[in-house]
């Protein structure tokens, strides 16, 4: 590959796109409405994140002596942890991290303690 011009890179992870067409509708119509929801129950609006790594996620680089392979030592065993948190503008934060997959069921649990704080 090097004679092509390629060499190994770190992978860039993005987002999918947004479309174009929908953010005028969000923010015209789909925010206001949330927000004056939130207004009259007097709740928090939280932006919600949600994030999974695994013990085989081999992301990053590291050097090591030209022709000689760097060599990182793992257990083998396979463990994942996923993380869902979410951050009001008031700044009200709130985050769980679960080994179980990130389901409706999962998503609901951490939601309740934020509906009563």
């Amino acid at each position: 590959m090097k004679p092509l011009g390629l060499t190994a890179q770190k992978l860039l992870y993005q987002a999918w796109p947004q479309d174009e067409k929908l953010v005028p509708q969000w923010e015209e119509d789909t925010y206001p409405e949330i927000k004056r929801g939130a207004k009259k129950a007097a709740a928090p609006i939280y932006l919600v994140d949600e994030w999974g790594i695994g013990s085989d996620d081999h992301t990053g680089q590291t050097w090591a002596a030209e022709g000689e392979r760097p060599v990182i030592i793992a257990t083998g065993s396979c463990y994942a942890v996923n993380m869902i948190s979410a951050v009001s503008a008031q700044g009200q934060l709130g985050f769980m991290l679960s080994q179980r997959t990130a389901t409706a069921v999962i998503f609901r649990e951490f939601l309740k303690p934020l509906m009563i704080a």
